[in-house]
């Protein structure tokens, strides 16, 4: 199984498997989602994952409860995702879109779940091709002004660098 190596936007994911636990020094409960990344193998035909822990307290209650409700839920007391709940909830399967950034920890960069988006999630509403060329057209002699202006150049294309690697047993989470 590999860990995603890199941020990604909106990729589609599902859930793999989920559970409760708590912080080691300060005791604070959290529930962790177990995502798999949809059409994305590892370099040894693996799937792709990524842990997110969510927080139980008092200042992240509105965030997790958005979290989770992505994901299908639409309770009020977390003892409802519990499996020993005789007829829990479970959130094994749900389908969302993951934003994933990278935090720098002791030195060394790790992925971390930004959002949660509804699997339907459309970051933009689209315009005709039509509409596009008509923008483009009357931007034109704008645009061509201000870059010879500024003298503004276009950054050399590079290719991009893999967006998932192979596993990394030191992440912490």
């Amino acid at each position: 199984m590999g860990r995603i190596t890199q941020a990604v936007t909106n990729h589609p994911a599902h859930v793999k498997d989920y559970g409760f636990g708590e912080s080691k020094e300060k005791k604070t409960p959290y529930i962790w989602v177990e995502y798999i990344f949809d059409g994305v193998e590892d370099d040894d035909g693996s799937e792709v994952t990524i842990r997110d822990i969510m927080y139980l307290t008092d200042k992240t209650v509105e965030f997790v409860t958005r979290e989770l409700t992505t994901l299908g839920w639409g309770g009020t007391n977390i003892w409802e995702l519990h499996p020993s709940n005789t007829g829990h909830f479970s959130l094994k399967g749900a389908k969302a879109l993951l934003t994933v950034e990278m935090q720098e920890y002791e030195g060394k960069l790790y992925p971390k779940v930004k959002f949660v988006n509804d699997p339907d999630y459309h970051p933009a509403d689209t315009i005709d091709e039509s509409e596009v060329k008509k923008i483009g057209e009357s931007l034109k002699a704008k645009m061509a002004a201000i870059r010879a202006k500024e003298g503004l150049k276009p950054r050399p294309k590079t290719d991009p660098e893999p967006v998932f690697e192979a596993s990394d047993s030191k992440i912490p989470f």
